[in-house]
Formats: structure tokens, sequence, C-alpha cells
């Protein structure tokens, strides 16, 4: 079984994940004298069942040096406004309580189909939002006492 679980982190289902942005970079055809690197980055992502797209923080985006996709209309507590929207690819950590924060491995990266996310203003809780575009496809589990599990079977 294909799985990550965590626990509450100040009441907030938080796990760890990395991307990858999948429109990238033009490819020059030349032979490569070393192997290209793929700019691949650990962010803390918040599990939300009331987003119904998922979403990066401004920081993510210029960090990771994404390239915008095109705009969406998002209705927030301030009214309607339009948001950047990049494609990216996300890998969510498996194998337990495993942290990247804490340098411990976790034993195996799911990877998630490419697909489009929103920019949203930053945060000090998390860096990406996993909203229900991505729940939908998955069990996503939160016991009493706050233990949550997000099973990827």
């Amino acid at each position: 079984m294909v799985q990550t679980t965590g626990r509450l982190s100040d009441g907030k289902p938080i796990i760890d994940v990395v991307i990858v942005d999948s429109v990238g970079q033009s490819v020059d055809p030349l032979p490569y004298h070393s192997i290209p690197t793929i700019p691949v980055r650990p962010f803390r992502a918040l599990i939300d069942t009331g987003a119904s797209i998922s979403c990066v923080c401004k920081h993510v985006a210029i960090s990771m040096n994404l390239r915008p996709y095109g705009r969406i209309p998002m209705i927030g507590s301030t009214g309607q406004s339009y948001h950047r929207t990049f494609i990216i690819t996300l890998g969510l950590m498996c194998g337990g309580n495993d942290s990247i924060e804490t340098g411990s491995a976790p034993s195996s990266l799911f990877q998630i189909e490419p697909g489009e996310v929103a920019e949203i203003e930053n945060n000090s809780w998390f860096d990406l939002i996993i909203g229900t575009d991505i729940l939908t496809r998955f069990t996503f589990t939160l016991h009493k006492g706050g233990d949550f599990k997000l099973d990827l079977s």
C-alpha cells in the first residue's frame, strides 16, 4: 500500500512534497558533456479539502523559476480575482512519518501526473496547497487524535 501519513501540525495536515516545473525550459539539442539536472526542491504542502484547485505560493514559483501557463479566476473572502497558473509535477514523500526537515529519508516518492496549480500569496505555514483536484484521486483519512493518512493506492 502506497501512502503518506502524518500528524496535524498546529491543527493543519502538512506533508512533505517535491515539485518539478513540467513546462520546463527549452532543451538544447546539442550533446551534453554532463548530465543535465532537473531542479527538484522539497516543500511543505497543506492538504486542504476545501480548496478546489491546488496552489503554490509566490516564493515557490520564484525559487523554482516556474514558467506561467495561464490565468484562472478564483473566489476568496475578498471576491473574485485572477491568478497566474503553472504546470507542475508533484511528488509526495511516502513511507511513514519521514520528514525532509528532520533529514530522515522517505522510503519512496510517489509522482502525480503533471497538473495546473494557481499562484497564491506567501504564508508561513506551508508552500503549497493540495486541493480536491488532486485529493479526489486518492483516499484522505483524518483520525481522532490528529493522525492522518493519504492512501495513494
